[in-house]
């Protein structure tokens, strides 16, 4: 038996409630074109927004991901219970927390950024859209997170270089 807490679990923030409250977090720190999606056969939330880097004319394409949860099969169930109505209650309930905690992550991201802990740059490093191969957009962290795992992301010696 898992013992660890789920987050958000008894949210009763609606989606869309927490995508207003994301558009309007990151309108607050300057952040522009926000865009969101659900893929609901991936089971998938999706994230875009665009922010100037720091001391350039450059605009970083930040893309997050959220996995919604799987839906949870209920311990009990009531006499009168319609099976599908609760099935689809569990699936917006899943859908609620995974919004939930992508508004938690970004805020969380933005308030060490504004307490001087990170940089832009460094909070969202890993989820910054980058071309990839065969000209693919793909995030930074989907290009290094394999080749660290790998043992291949590495600085060179100065002395070799």
């Amino acid at each position: 038996m898992n013992d660890k807490p789920t987050p958000y679990r008894g949210t009763e923030v609606s989606a869309a409630k927490s995508q207003e409250d994301i558009k309007r977090l990151l309108r607050r720190y300057g952040c522009g074109s926000v865009a969101t999606a659900e893929e609901l056969e991936k089971q998938e939330i999706l994230l875009k927004f665009t922010h100037l880097i720091e001391g350039s004319d450059q605009v970083a394409v930040v893309r997050f991901m959220a996995r919604i949860p799987p839906v949870e099969q209920p311990r009990r169930t009531r006499y009168n219970t319609n099976p599908a109505r609760a099935r689809l209650e569990r699936q917006e309930q899943a859908e609620r927390r995974a919004w939930r905690a992508l508004y938690y992550a970004v805020k969380s991201r933005m308030e060490s950024i504004l307490y001087g802990m990170e940089t832009f740059e460094e909070a969202f490093l890993s989820h910054v859209e980058i071309v990839g191969p065969h000209g693919t957009k793909i995030t930074f962290g989907e290009w290094a997170l394999p080749l660290m795992r790998q043992g291949h992301l590495q600085i060179p010696d100065r002395a070799e270089g």
